[in-house]
């Protein structure tokens, strides 16, 4: 038996084809619409750019009469800004271009681009200066050489206030640290000084001190336990009409982190010494040397470290160290003897009947390698009896050690190893000599104490200038 198939009967092929043409009248309006859009947006766009332009060239033409002191047609207007001492006119000039897309799509499609051209420009605020801004420091009120972390330490700022409308509100100042391990100074192309040495880079390698906002720092505890830190007070003057003037950096001052002052007789740095009257220079630029007239001693006793004969006056150099901080080579000024001496005049202060003493050096040569001493041989500090714990300098590579002695007969090197034997010698205030004819060694800092310090203490001191130095 077979089936039929029952075909649509015409009323339900009308019905569709009917439905059909509505959906096709509803996409043909739609798509013409879209294209009238189109047309539209088109127009408008081209209006608007056309007219910038015309705007543009209208906006230069003034300008340019301005600048030519000519007379110009456009009519002109003032407009009062702010009132008081620090009001403001501003003439200028209102100019507009009808924007007409196509009047076709009605008059919501008809605007003007306006644009106002100023004749004068208002004057800047004014604002102060500070010039010559110094910070020094200062042991209970007095300026002071000896800088060690102290609890009557003080950083005391002095400026020159530029201000000749007699605007100035108020000067904001604050407070920056070098970052832990910044004790020495490095080399860095673009900041230099007047020495050729490179301080941490300011700001990159500082800190501000949080609350420290004042023109004076008092406050050290957080830092004391450090090899020693930078400082650096910033100044920004405030005017009364609210506008900040230029920051101005102060010069960084450094704070020896020396653990153990207490007792300290004699203290000399060579990365303290600077290029004023203890620096002799012989030649100019790449070519120039240093050579050194006065080690100022910074531990308070002003015991006096000098040189007078040129000829026998030591090398200031600036060595490169092995040890690395953050990929940043390190560096420390070495007194270079060379058979050159710098002579430690007689002093009182020196007669120590008991003593500890810390040398921070290399050198050139295992036999010629006299630190400190006096022409008599009744001291003398030197290499010998390390021989075997040291390596020579050699292609500029600075193998530094901490050399020390006290008058127990104590010895020891650092890196390397320790002894008991005969002292160097005694101290009796007599003069004594840092290198001399028999000496080939650099030096970088003598540490000397009118005490036998204790194991502890002595090792506090070993760690500090082993940590400076990076040994």
């Amino acid at each position: 038996m077979h089936k039929r198939h029952k075909g649509m009967t015409l009323t339900e092929v009308v019905i569709s084809v009917m439905l059909l043409g509505f959906i096709g009248i509803f996409f043909i309006s739609a798509i013409g619409n879209g294209i009238k859009m189109l047309s539209s947006e088109k127009s408008k766009t081209e209006s608007y750019f056309a007219a910038m332009q015309k705007l543009e060239l209208k906006s230069q033409s003034i300008k340019k009469d301005i600048e030519n002191k000519k007379t110009i047609s456009e009519s002109s207007m003032y407009y009062g800004l702010f009132s008081g001492k620090y009001a403001r006119n501003i003439k200028f000039y209102p100019i507009s271009v009808n924007v007409n897309a196509d009047s076709r799509f009605g008059d919501e499609y008809i605007t003007d681009l306006s644009l106002i051209v100023a004749e004068n420009q208002t004057d800047a605020f004014p604002t102060a200066k500070i010039e010559n801004l110094n910070v020094t420091p200062k042991i209970s009120g007095e300026d002071s050489n000896n800088i060690y972390f102290s609890k009557n330490l003080k950083l005391i700022s002095k400026y020159d206030l530029i201000d000749p409308k007699n605007i100035n509100l108020t000067v904001k100042f604050q407070w920056y640290v070098s970052k832990e391990r910044f004790n020495l100074k490095y080399k860095k192309t673009g900041i230099e000084t007047s020495d050729n040495i490179y301080f941490p880079i300011f700001p990159d390698d500082y800190d501000a001190i949080p609350g420290e906002t004042k023109s004076t720092l008092s406050s050290f505890n957080k830092y004391t336990n450090s090899g020693g830190r930078h400082f650096v007070l910033t100044a920004i003057p405030c005017s009364d009409n609210g506008k900040m003037g230029s920051l101005t950096e102060s010069n960084p001052v450094y704070v020896s982190g020396l653990p153990i002052t207490d007792n300290l007789a004699m203290h000399l740095d060579a990365n303290l010494i600077t290029e004023d009257e203890n620096i002799r220079t012989e030649g100019t630029g790449e070519f120039a040397i240093d050579y050194v007239k006065k080690w100022t001693d910074v531990s308070g006793n002003n015991i006096i470290v000098n040189q007078n004969e040129s000829e026998k006056q030591p090398q200031l150099a600036v060595s490169q160290l092995k040890a690395k901080y953050e990929d940043r080579n390190t560096y420390s000024k070495m007194i270079v003897s060379n058979e050159k001496e710098l002579k430690i005049s007689g002093n009182a202060k020196l007669k120590l009947p008991k003593y500890t003493v810390f040398v921070v050096a290399s050198t050139e040569s295992d036999t010629q390698n006299t630190l400190i001493g006096d022409k008599n041989n009744s001291f003398k500090l030197d290499f010998n009896g390390f021989n075997s714990s040291i390596k020579l300098d050699k292609d500029n590579t600075q193998n530094l050690y901490i050399v020390s002695c006290d008058s127990d007969g104590k010895r020891s090197i650092s890196p390397g190893n320790s002894f008991t034997g005969i002292p160097p010698g005694t101290l009796n205030g007599q003069e004594l000599y840092v290198g001399g004819f028999d000496s080939k060694v650099k030096v970088a800092e003598i540490i000397m104490y009118n005490s036998v310090l204790s194991n502890a203490d002595r090792d506090k001191v070993n760690i500090y200038l082993t940590e400076k130095y990076g040994l």
